[in-house]
Formats: C-alpha cells, structure tokens, sequence
C-alpha cells in the first residue's frame, strides 16, 4: 500500500513501504497522473521508506541459512560418532582409505547435506529472487568449515548423548558472530576476521540482502574457505590423534 504523497519541490512522489512489487508502484503513478492537470504535466517520482530492509528480517535470513550450513555439518559429525561407536572407524587404519580420502568422504557427506538443507531454507525465505549458482558456491566455499565443524564433534563426542550436548556449545559458538556482525560497529569487525562464519555471513549477506557489503562474495569466500582450511587442519591433527588413525 502507498505510505504517503508528498510534494517535493516540482516533483510529486509517492511513498513507499519498499517491499511493493514494480508493477503495483508503475500503477499508482498512472493513477496519480491521470488525477493531475493534464495541461501542466507534473513530475512523478517513488521512494522507498525502508529502503535497506528490515534488520529484523535480514538478521533471520542469515542465521537460518547459517544454521541450514551448521546442522549439515552436525549430521555429518553424528555419523563419524556412530563410526567410532561401532569402532567401524578403527577399519581405516587397516584399510587403503588414508585419512585424506575419509576427509574427503566426508567433505562429500557434509557438502550434500549442506546444500540440501540451505535449498529448502532459501526457498522457504526468498522464493526464486536469489542467485542459485551462488548459494551452491556459498556451500562449496564453507566446505573446510562444515568439515572442521564435524571432525569436533567426531573428535570430542564419545557416544550420540555426548554429541548432543556438544551440539548446545557448538551451536552458539557457530551463530555467535554471524549475529554480532548485525550490531558491532564495521570499524571493530576487525576482530571478527581470523573466524570463518565471519566471512560466511559476508558471504551470505552479498546474496540475500540488497545493501552493497564491505567484502564483495568472491573474497569473502576465498577466506571462508582460507580460514576455515586452517581450523581443519588444527582439528584434523588432533581428531588423528584421538582416534588413532
């Protein structure tokens, strides 16, 4: 609906919430012209009242797609858990499969989940007004995050109980500084730049939201990926070490 008229100068402009759809606005303005004086033909123009969204919203899509990522990776780490519950894991030693190629298995695991998961919540938020192609790389880039996330909870969890307890730790550390990016200052982010899920929000931010971001998408990617590449590989040695492999 229409927020307001008013008049600016020699223009007319009509007021909008920002969420009206092109054509609804295109039809005001007809309406408006036909109500003026045809004989002096007057300017007509629209704004928006919130132009930038609303940080309610915008901070709801993000952590919904960000859990969407992080439960991909929980179920991952669940099922590494069941291996070394039914000691299917202590086979690798024994095995042709190095630790290298069962990172990668479950890299595969993790990354199909993943890109399930944040689908359906994409779909369910923003209907087709995104870019696919770009959600698919948000999920590649995450990939050494969602890994390095279900290695922790491998590493840590003796049994399915244990891994949900870690689940409440895990979880708040993960969402913890996607939230705080919506109300610290840009200028004290700064200490937000050594966390991966820092430079996955930037990432995730460039495609749900309309404001242009700090950090375009291909960088913020290249260090998700780059962060989380490093925590990975900290884990890693460690998860190695705790279950002999």
């Amino acid at each position: 609906s229409v927020a307001g008229v008013v008049m600016e100068g020699e223009t007319i402009q009509l007021v909008f919430e920002g969420n009206e759809p092109e054509g609804l606005i295109d039809t005001y303005k007809m309406i408006l012209t036909e109500i003026t004086s045809p004989e002096i033909p007057i300017p007509i123009d629209y704004r928006a009242t919130e132009e930038k969204g609303s940080l309610l919203m915008d901070l709801v899509t993000v952590v919904l797609v960000v859990m969407a990522i992080f439960c991909a990776a929980f179920i991952a780490g669940l099922n590494i858990v069941n291996e070394k519950e039914t000691k299917a894991i202590c086979a690798i030693a024994i095995s042709p499969l190095n630790f290298g190629k069962y990172i990668i298995s479950q890299y595969a695991t993790s990354l199909f989940i993943a890109l399930f998961a944040t689908l359906f919540a994409s779909l369910i938020l923003v209907g087709l007004t995104i870019d696919y192609v770009k959600l698919l790389l948000i999920v590649v880039f995450s990939g050494t995050m969602v890994i390095a996330t279900s290695i922790f909870v491998g590493a840590f969890a003796e049994n399915q109980m244990s891994a949900f307890v870690l689940l409440k730790v895990t979880g708040w550390l993960y969402l913890m500084v996607p939230i705080l990016t919506f109300f610290v200052s840009e200028k004290w982010q700064v200490i937000f730049y050594p966390i991966p899920t820092y430079w996955q929000v930037m990432m995730i931010k460039n495609v749900f939201l309309t404001e242009v971001q700090k950090f375009d998408f291909w960088f913020s990617g290249v260090m998700t990926f780059a962060t989380g590449f490093v925590i990975l590989l900290i884990l890693g040695n460690i998860f190695r070490k705790k279950v002999r492999i």
